[in-house]
């Protein structure tokens, strides 16, 4: 099993320089992180998509097609218990659900699953060497970027782990 995420193919976003791409992945980090509507934060997610359809590497995100439904259904089914509005949709047993807990996990759903596509951008068109040379560049000490760059050479290990665990 190929333990590698990273794909060699010749686009415009596999030759971006690794400061570019990190600093990207960061940014789409911080407008998810503006938004708490599932319509904002799903144009986010379908510019992330996109930006994977045109780094040809839709392979590397069905790898993580597992971890990405269970992350949008689990925000699904918590999110409702913690969130409270105005508008009831209905009631089961004494517990009710509004329309703005629905939308709001929708939207953390979207979001937490962008999180994950915009990593995998990084992550399918960067080297892991190349991403501790950039984070170095970008002024972090060698420790910090190395150890970066190590949690991100398990992710591979984790899918291949969890692909396992499914067959």
């Amino acid at each position: 099993m190929n333990l590698s995420l990273y794909q060699d193919k010749d686009t415009w976003i596999h030759r971006l320089d690794p400061r570019t791409k990190i600093t990207g992945v960061v940014l789409i980090f911080a407008m998810c992180l503006c938004f708490n509507h599932p319509v904002y934060v799903g144009f986010i997610t379908l510019g992330v998509f996109l930006l994977l359809f045109f780094a040809r590497s839709l392979k590397s995100l069905w790898v993580l097609r597992y971890i990405l439904i269970l992350l949008f259904l689990f925000s699904m089914v918590i999110w409702p218990f913690f969130v409270k509005g105005k508008d009831v949709l209905f009631c089961i047993k004494g517990f009710c659900f509004y329309k703005e807990s629905v939308l709001y996990a929708l939207a953390m759903g979207l979001r937490l699953s962008t999180f994950v596509m915009a990593g995998m951008i990084l992550i399918a068109t960067t080297k892991n060497e190349d991403i501790t040379n950039g984070l170095i560049m970008m002024g972090l000490p060698y420790p910090i970027a190395f150890a970066i760059s190590t949690a991100l050479r398990l992710v591979p290990t984790f899918a291949g782990a969890g692909a396992t665990i499914i067959q």
